[in-house]
């Protein structure tokens, strides 16, 4: 048996073909919230990436069913240590909160950094000394700021040892000091500041995240619950990539994953569920 991805687009019935074509996920929140000055407790979110390579305009978001729209993705400029924006991408992301405003006034827009194309090896030299992570902080800062996003979002797929994984506390604490340091001095609302992270808090069932930092400095994570099953990664096997369930609770799933974080320390109010727009396809080779 092998699996041949086809990336078929299909949202909840809610949504129609055109607000969500060209999206990546559709992000789930599950409990009250309001530690951050852009929410309100007990407020319904609904949140999507848009990515500019998926053939959606900027213009064809029906912005009036989301409260918060990610913008992907800004990169990391190594060894400059610099968050930008490729020039290929300049005039879109420059356009990106303007534009969705004009529909639905009160939807929040994210900057997203990084994403699974993303060299994890040069994110994780920028997070290991003081100066190369102030330099990143402070650059994402002002970047966001100057396209006029309303948070940041770091998509760090994945940190790749125990070192990584300290020095990401490490940056995470930093970045919320400078981000709450740079609203007081401008009399600005702090920006959001989220992760998208994988389904487990550990990586490759080792590696664990941070969670004190993650718990305390992050407004929500992303929990990426998608891929568990795939062409590249699991080609002896079939099963969802995305389920939301596993009755042999024997694998990964959505459910699990909250659970799991939940157990190790970060609220379900800090939890959103990231669910695919795309799935693979099987296919049977053989007698």
């Amino acid at each position: 048996m092998t699996n041949k991805s086809t990336h078929h687009y299909g949202p909840p019935s809610s949504l129609n073909d055109m607000a969500i074509e060209g999206f990546s996920d559709f992000l789930v929140h599950f409990g009250p919230y309001s530690s951050s000055p852009w929410l309100r407790r007990n407020q319904r979110l609904f949140r999507g990436y848009w990515l500019s390579d998926r053939g959606l305009t900027i213009n064809s978001i029906d912005s009036t069913l989301f409260t918060h729209l990610f913008c992907a993705f800004a990169d990391l400029d190594f060894p400059a240590n610099q968050l930008i924006v490729s020039l290929e991408n300049q005039d879109y992301f420059r356009q990106f909160t303007r534009t969705v405003l004009q529909k639905n006034p009160s939807v929040k827009t994210i900057l997203s950094i990084g994403g699974g194309a993303a060299n994890k090896t040069a994110y994780g030299i920028m997070a290991r000394t003081n100066s190369s992570r102030k330099s990143f902080i402070d650059s994402s800062i002002r970047l966001a700021r100057e396209f006029g996003f309303h948070g940041l979002d770091l998509g760090w797929q994945y940190p790749q040892s125990t070192s990584d994984m300290t020095n990401l506390g490490t940056l995470l604490d930093e970045w919320r000091s400078a981000i709450n340091t740079e609203a007081r001095d401008t009399g600005s609302a702090a920006l959001l500041f989220t992760a998208t992270v994988s389904a487990s808090p550990r990586v490759d069932n080792s590696l664990r995240y941070p969670i004190q930092s993650v718990a305390y400095n992050l407004d929500w994570i992303n929990l990426m619950a998608y891929e568990f099953y795939g062409p590249n990664w699991s080609p002896s096997q079939m099963n969802s990539h995305a389920q939301l369930f596993d009755p042999s609770n024997q694998g990964m799933s959505g459910s699990n994953g909250i659970s799991d974080w939940n157990e190790a320390g970060v609220p379900t109010r800090k939890m959103v569920l990231a669910i695919p727009y795309y799935g693979f396809a099987m296919e049977l080779q053989g007698d």
